[in-house]
């Protein structure tokens, strides 16, 4: 399951870009600290973190990759470190979510 979250202003009204991604990579260990997730970033207008079940994936607005455009979590369920992620979204950075 895809949960797309987003502020209710819209991204382009959002300030808080550079500090959203910096909790992405302090709620997600990733492999090469012992973590589970891996890191990816095929294309200057998105990255990606994965593990076996579950993704969050940021698409940015611009090729230097600091204004988000859009933030999706699949099956955030699967994994306890994106539910608490989910928390974080909603909680620290008032954003909204479809289907969730």
């Amino acid at each position: 399951m895809d949960i797309e979250f987003f502020p209710q202003e819209g991204w382009d009204k959002f300030e808080q870009h550079e500090e959203l991604i910096k909790s992405i990579f302090s709620s997600l260990t990733l492999k090469e600290q012992g973590g589970v997730w891996q890191y990816l970033n095929f294309t200057s207008f998105s990255s990606i973190w994965e593990n076996e079940q579950s993704a969050v994936i940021l698409e940015f607005a611009d090729e230097e990759g600091t204004l988000i455009e859009r933030v999706v979590l699949k099956n955030p369920s699967e994994s306890s470190e994106l539910q608490i992620f989910m928390h974080t979204l909603k909680e620290s950075f008032h954003l909204e979510c479809k289907d969730c």
